[in-house]
C-alpha cells in the first residue's frame, strides 16, 4: 500500500496563494487556446492542476512527474476522460516517439543537470511539427542578484545559456520574459499605447526603462511556431485579500497562538489601565 501523500515543498500545490501561483497559472493561461484540440504532454506536471486546466481544451493530455506519490494523488484528484497521469523521468520519457503536438515543460530543467538529454527526449516524443513550450528561471535575476538558493534546483541557466540550449535543438524559437508584480494596469481602449513601467511608494515614484525577467520562456519547433501576444494574468482576489489570507494563516500557527496566550494577561491589564 502506498504511503500517505505528503507535500515535499518542491512542487506548487493548490493551497499556495502567492506570486509563484500567479506565475504558474499565467503560463498555462498563455498557452491554453493554442492547446485546443491537440495532444499535450505536461512534463514534470507536479500536482496536476495545470494538466487539468489544459484538458478543458486539449484533445488528450498526459501529465508526467518523477514523484510517484504526486502522480498517485493527481490520479485521485483530477479525473477527465482525456486526462492521464503517469510516473516518469524527463530524461527517459516512458512513451513512444512522435506522439505529441505540444509539450509543456514549465520550471523543470533547473531541477536536473542533464539538460541536453531532457530536450532530446522532448523532441523524440514530439511530432515533426510539434512545439515545445518551456520555461526556467533566469539565474542572474532569480539567484545571483537576490542571493537566493532554491534547495531543489540542481543547475540553473542564464538567459543566454537557455537560448543556446534551445538553439542547439530547434530551428526556430520565440522568446518571452516573465515576472510577477502586485500592480494596477491602465491602458486606453482607443489609442495605441507604448507601455511605461513605474515603481515606488508614498515616498517616491520612478520610471523603469525595463523589467528584469525572473523566468525565461521559449516556444520552439522545427517549423515556425506561433507568435503569441503578451498577456497579464490577474488573481481573482485583490492583493489585500491575499495578504489577509496570509495573515490568517499566521494567526492559525501554533507559535502565534502560544505567543498570544502568553501575552493575553498583559493585554487585559493594559485595557484596564486605559479605562
Amino acid at each position: 500500500m502506498a504511503d500517505k501523500y505528503t507535500w515535499t515543498g518542491e512542487r506548487l500545490e493548490t493551497f499556495i496563494t502567492d506570486g509563484t501561483m500567479l506565475e504558474h497559472l499565467h503560463r498555462y493561461a498563455m498557452v491554453a487556446a493554442f492547446c485546443k484540440g491537440k495532444r499535450i504532454l505536461d512534463i514534470a506536471c507536479g500536482e496536476g492542476f495545470g494538466s487539468h486546466l489544459i484538458a478543458e481544451k486539449a484533445a488528450q493530455v498526459w501529465g508526467i512527474d518523477i514523484h510517484e506519490p504526486t502522480i498517485q494523488n493527481a490520479n485521485k484528484k483530477y479525473k477527465k476522460p482525456n486526462l492521464h497521469f503517469l510516473t516518469g523521468d524527463i530524461t527517459s520519457i516512458p512513451l513512444d516517439k512522435l506522439q505529441f503536438d505540444i509539450i509543456l515543460c514549465f520550471e523543470t530543467i533547473e531541477h536536473i543537470e542533464q539538460h541536453e538529454q531532457a530536450i532530446r527526449e522532448c523532441k523524440r516524443v514530439l511530432t515533426a511539427e510539434g512545439v515545445l513550450i518551456i520555461s526556467t528561471p533566469d539565474k542572474l535575476h532569480y539567484s545571483q542578484q537576490t542571493n537566493y538558493k532554491n534547495p531543489f534546483h540542481k543547475k540553473e541557466l542564464s538567459n543566454q545559456e537557455f537560448k543556446t540550449l534551445i538553439a542547439n535543438n530547434f530551428k526556430f524559437a520565440n522568446f518571452y520574459k516573465q515576472n510577477s508584480f502586485a500592480a494596477s494596469f491602465i491602458e486606453s481602449e482607443s489609442e495605441k499605447n507604448i507601455t511605461q513601467y513605474f515603481q515606488g511608494n508614498y515616498e517616491e515614484i520612478e520610471e523603469l526603462q525595463s523589467i528584469s525577467p525572473m523566468y525565461c520562456i521559449a516556444i520552439a519547433s522545427d517549423v515556425k511556431p506561433p507568435l503569441l501576444n503578451g498577456s497579464i494574468f490577474l488573481h481573482k482576489q485583490t492583493v489585500n485579500q491575499l495578504l489577509q489570507d496570509e495573515n490568517n494563516a499566521v494567526k492559525n500557527t501554533k507559535t502565534y497562538k502560544t505567543g498570544n496566550f502568553i501575552l493575553w494577561p498583559f493585554k487585559m491589564l493594559k485595557s484596564v489601565i486605559k479605562k
